[in-house]
């Protein structure tokens, strides 16, 4: 390390006399401290001197290959080689601006290398650059972790809104896209629809069958609900053996109609045995006279319509079930 003074310790300055002096000292830096090392003439720049843990890292023989660009250019990837390529235009003209970057190489068994390349522009007295001494680092294993724990991190946030046993979005997703949906319904002037689905007697379905089959009911349910709905409509599990719809650019009679479809949809689709398992479900709407609220926040709206069709489905479940009420 140099001191604040420039003085260069003393350790320092006798590594530098040896490597001046003693080849040995060269070698032992190249092949064991980095994953590579590489020398351009910029003055005739297809000739790149690459050492042999270059080659070594990508699985190539170092005896096959001829120390050209072209010999490089071939085992880099194309869109990382323009990146490279344009950090060394910049480096040229500015050595403020590094040279450093990660790019990819093919091995030759077709994999892909990460390497991590810097390098530094030397010089004439007048300033012109006329070599580069660049140096690699191989960072795959590094990548790999990345993307692994990026995967996890993906598997962990997709967890954390689906329902683990159906799939669906969990009432808290459901409720973070229905703000977003319903700021886009407000702004283009559209209803929205929310449907609550209820499975009727499904606690006398979990005592005499057991909770084994009462998931497997859910569960059919909830596969019965997105072949019927819309692609564009949102379903989520609110609990327990409650599911809810979000439909939009939808109006209440419309919203009706979609609700008759999954009610009849369930009761011909679904059974314990020879019985058919059926639904109940309550309809509210925004941006209709049948919901007021304009000038509430989307949370306040989305508990509004909650309330709404949470009133619906008892009407629905006092009148007999197997219904759709609004």
């Amino acid at each position: 390390m140099t001191s604040k003074t420039n003085n260069p310790h003393y350790l320092e300055k006798e590594l530098q006399d040896m490597l001046a002096t003693d080849p040995t000292i060269f070698q032992f830096l190249q092949t064991n401290c980095l994953d590579g090392v590489f020398f351009w003439d910029l003055d005739n720049q297809e000739h790149k001197w690459m050492s042999d843990n270059f080659w070594k890292v990508f699985g190539y023989d170092p005896t096959s290959k001829q120390h050209k660009l072209s010999d490089w250019r071939e085992v880099i990837n194309q869109e990382d080689m323009e990146q490279a390529l344009q950090n060394f235009k910049l480096h040229c003209e500015d050595p403020t601006h590094p040279y450093d970057q990660i790019v990819r190489y093919q091995h030759q068994d077709g994999s892909t290398v990460w390497v991590r390349c810097r390098g530094i522009a030397l010089r004439d007295k007048n300033g012109k650059p006329i070599r580069i001494l660049g140096a690699h680092t191989d960072i795959t294993k590094l990548k790999e972790t990345e993307e692994t724990l990026k995967a996890k991190n993906e598997e962990l946030k997709n967890l954390a809104r689906h329902d683990y046993h159906t799939s669906l979005y969990n009432r808290f997703a459901f409720a973070e896209i229905f703000e977003q949906q319903l700021l886009i319904a407000a702004r283009e002037h559209m209803p929205i629809s929310l449907a609550m689905v209820d499975v009727d007697n499904f606690k006398a379905i979990n005592d005499s069958l057991g909770h084994i089959e009462g998931d497997k009911i859910l569960l059919d349910i909830a596969k019965t609900l997105k072949k019927i709905a819309r692609d564009s409509d949102v379903i989520g599990r609110f609990g327990g053996d409650e599911f809810i719809v979000l439909m939009f650019n939808t109006n209440h009679r419309e919203a009706e109609l979609a609700g008759e479809r999954l009610r009849m949809a369930v009761e011909e689709f679904v059974a314990t045995g020879s019985d058919p398992v059926t639904v109940s479900i309550g309809i509210a709407t925004f941006g209709e006279k049948s919901i007021a609220g304009i000038d509430l926040s989307p949370a306040e709206i989305y508990d509004k319509m909650l309330g709404t069709a949470d009133k619906a489905l008892y009407r629905a479940k006092n009148n007999g079930r197997n219904q759709v009420c609004y």
